[in-house]
């Protein structure tokens, strides 16, 4: 039997969250934003390494937490803390919110059974796409939080 490696020093504080009614589905997206364009929006900052755990729809994740503080000092300093940083950032986010509301509409009206599999594609990708923007700004205040307690 092989040795699972955790992604972080099980031997220091840990962050844990959960469990709480869950879905990998659920935070799939939140992990992209996490791993791929938060980091590139924020100069590489975002959560630290996770362990997530789904058991019963139910989830349950792990993290380092001096590596958690670490990175949301940073963003609560750089990116929260200055009122014009700070307000640019939920501008963002209510644009994206405006955009996602409207397609989460336009999805109500449809009849999505009556879509073939191009339609239904293409309408899942601009969801995805407009979930993943409402995200990345939303994810500021998230992740920041932690930095604000020191």
């Amino acid at each position: 039997m092989s040795k699972f490696k955790l992604p972080f020093d099980p031997k220091r504080e840990i962050f844990r969250w959960g469990p709480v009614p869950g879905k990998f589905l659920f935070v799939s997206v939140f992990s992209e934003v996490n791993c791929k364009y938060f980091r590139k929006r924020f100069n590489g900052k975002n959560w630290s390494e996770t362990l997530y755990l789904f058991k019963n729809s139910r989830m349950f994740f792990l993290n380092d937490i001096m590596d958690l503080r670490s990175a949301s000092l940073v963003l609560f300093l750089k990116y929260l803390l200055p009122k014009k940083s700070r307000c640019n950032i939920y501008s963002e986010w209510q644009r994206y919110t405006k955009v996602l509301e409207a397609l989460m509409k336009e999805i109500d009206r449809l009849s999505l059974a009556k879509l073939d599999t191009l339609e239904l594609l293409s309408l899942w990708a601009r969801f995805h796409n407009a979930y993943v923007n409402f995200w990345v700004d939303g994810m500021v205040p998230e992740l920041a939080n932690f930095g604000a307690e020191k």
